[in-house]
């Protein structure tokens, strides 16, 4: 059967079903026993409309993951699967997991590093992340594309024609490129149409796992009616035969009003820490609150940050999972059951409290335990503010020097996920490089959904050489800064940034620093040369950190950068003949302050 042959009725056969289907699903509520204690959770490969034998694994050695699908990540939820490497290190092979085409090849400093896209003709696309290298036809055709465009970072888009594999036919070779800790392919699976993200598990790939999910910590929030933290407490939390509990069963609260989170995780046979794929509370074994996630969009990854202690997660690296749901959180057909997960418990009142974890396979754990309202709820939250920031409307702010605006749901984005009760204070800072005040706006363990407008009128005379040297500079606690990037508008120079914290305008002159690594005036023998290359000021996304072209004898040659490393690096080829030869190395960092390293070699 041909290719497409094989689409058509693949199309075919998906139209038939939507026909018999009244009300497909992604997300359904877990049923109620009628002895009203905790059922098990849903298992995503029970779920309608993924096709359970239509993929294979990538690989051909046993799959190992080191990350699940939607797990806890700084500012957004893993969109794949995780294999590891069979060996620890780069090179084992890969293979298509179903017929398709190459639709689309992406390679970057950052980001997946270098990833093949392959759509199939049952509606969804699996891409390959983190690759080493592609098929010889494949490196070929991106090369020639590379030297084209005289551009390392590519993102091509292609026909249905150009590369087609079968299913379990080799496309290339697992690496560690792009933003990855070592060795290991991302895998995903994506609907063709919508590029939302599917668990991969939920089309059927065999995967072996019996053991429950582990709970590590219990987190309470005692809140005030307007859902101000009073206070909050941790518990460290124990096995007791099948279930986990808290050291003291009864936990004694005062505030009426009550939230809770959870610190949980699937340890897997490799010993890797998994993440969960459902959340359950009952209060008094009723269903109060649940959390499912087997898909979501790119547009709504960042909820993360609201579903998530963003604070814990920044101050001591726990990956806390709220058992409640934030107003701002418009994470669609995430959460279920009759409430938002707060608690309201007048004085003298106890509760029992049923938190049930689970893993994709339905292997689930329970913790339980009982909060009691034993004393008068505590005082409001005493803590100081300038202004009081409605999550759902607009917000704008005007001082003599500064001015911020923080987007209400205007084309689904926002600023806040709750009111903000914002602190708003400056101090001088007289260095040379600073033309403003640092103004501190409020603290960054509050997460921001969408960037807000920081907009500073300097304080002193810039001078108009000097005019495009300056930028919003963010000031980290440890002293160092990220450039937020900076238009003029009139007086006031501006730019947008996805945290709050302590902003100022900042002064750089200074251009990055060239490194050789692997480079001599004699490169016989030698099959790469490579540099790092940095700049001391962090840049915001989307702005590039350091751009950089190479030439050898006045011809543009591929050199590729790795964020992670910060390393450029070209391998000979046909391209560079022996013999003697001149390098032009030039970098620039995002303010157009230029380093040129300019030496011959002989090859």
């Amino acid at each position: 059967m041909s290719y497409y042959t094989k689409k058509t009725l693949y199309l075919l056969l998906s139209f038939l079903l939507c026909l018999q289907s009244k009300s497909p699903s992604q997300h359904r509520p877990p049923a109620r026993k009628e002895s009203g204690t905790p059922t098990q959770s849903v298992k995503a490969k029970t779920l309608p409309n993924y096709p359970q034998n239509d993929f294979i694994w990538p690989v051909h050695h046993s799959v190992r993951l080191s990350a699940s699908f939607g797990e806890l990540r700084p500012n957004h939820f893993h969109s794949g699967v995780d294999i590891r490497s069979s060996s620890g290190r780069i090179g084992d092979p890969l293979y298509a997991a179903a017929d398709g085409y190459v639709s689309r090849i992406k390679i970057e400093p950052s980001g997946y590093g270098k990833a093949l896209y392959i759509t199939h003709p049952n509606g969804y696309t699996t891409v390959y992340g983190h690759m080493d290298r592609f098929t010889k036809a494949i490196e070929t055709f991106v090369k020639k594309e590379q030297y084209k465009r005289k551009s390392f970072a590519v993102d091509l888009y292609l026909p249905d024609t150009l590369f087609t594999f079968r299913q379990n036919e080799y496309i290339g070779r697992m690496g560690n490129k792009g933003r990855s800790s070592g060795p290991h392919l991302h895998f995903e699976i994506r609907d063709t149409k919508t590029e939302e993200v599917i668990d991969p598990l939920a089309f059927g790939l065999p995967w072996h796992d019996t053991q429950a999910p582990t709970f590590y910590r219990l987190k309470i929030y005692e809140l005030d009616e307007n859902l101000r933290l009073l206070k909050s407490k941790t518990y460290k939390l124990y096995r007791k035969g099948r279930s986990w509990q808290t050291r003291e069963y009864q936990i004694p609260v005062s505030a009426s009003t009550l939230a809770f989170a959870i610190e949980a995780g699937d340890i897997q046979p490799s010993g890797n820490r998994n993440g969960i794929s459902q959340i359950q509370m009952y209060v008094a074994d009723s269903l109060f609150w649940s959390w499912q996630l087997s898909r979501f969009s790119f547009d709504d990854t960042r909820y993360v940050n609201a579903h998530q202690d963003y604070a814990e997660r920044r101050l001591s690296g726990k990956r806390f999972h709220r058992c409640h749901h934030l107003p701002g959180d418009l994470l669609p057909s995430t959460y279920e059951g009759p409430t938002d997960g707060f608690l309201r418990l007048p004085k003298g009142e106890t509760k029992k409290i049923t938190i049930v974890s689970s893993d994709f396979k339905g292997n689930t754990s329970r913790l339980t335990f009982e909060v009691s309202a034993q004393k008068d709820p505590p005082d409001e939250n005493k803590q100081t503010f300038n202004y009081i920031l409605p999550w759902n409307e607009p917000n704008i702010i005007k001082q003599n020097e500064l001015e911020i605006y923080l987007p209400a749901a205007e084309k689904g984005t926002h600023c806040l996920y709750q009111d903000l009760y914002l602190q708003l204070h400056s101090s001088p800072d007289r260095s040379s490089e600073y033309y403003s005040n640092v103004y501190h706006i409020h603290q960054p363990e509050v997460p921001l959904h969408s960037p807000m407008k920081v907009s500073i009128r300097p304080l002193r005379h810039i001078p108009k050489k000097l005019k495009n040297k300056v930028f919003i500079a963010y000031c980290q606690a440890d002293g160092t800064t990220v450039n937020c990037g900076g238009k003029w508008e009139g007086d006031f120079l501006t730019a947008n940034y996805d945290k709050l914290g302590d902003f100022a305008i900042q002064l750089d002159t200074i251009p990055p620093q060239i490194q050789a690594i692997s480079f001599s005036s004699d490169m016989r023998g030698r099959k790469r040369m490579s540099f790092r290359v940095y700049d001391e000021n962090r840049t915001a996304r989307p702005i590039p950190e350091i751009q950089w072209k190479a030439y050898i004898d006045g011809q543009w040659t591929l050199f590729e950068y790795d964020a992670k490393s910060r390393t450029l690096t070209h391998v000979f080829d046909e391209q560079v003949k022996k013999g003697k030869h001149l390098l032009q190395l030039i970098v620039q960092d995002a303010l157009g302050n230029k380093r040129i390293f300019e030496k011959s070699f002989i090859r």
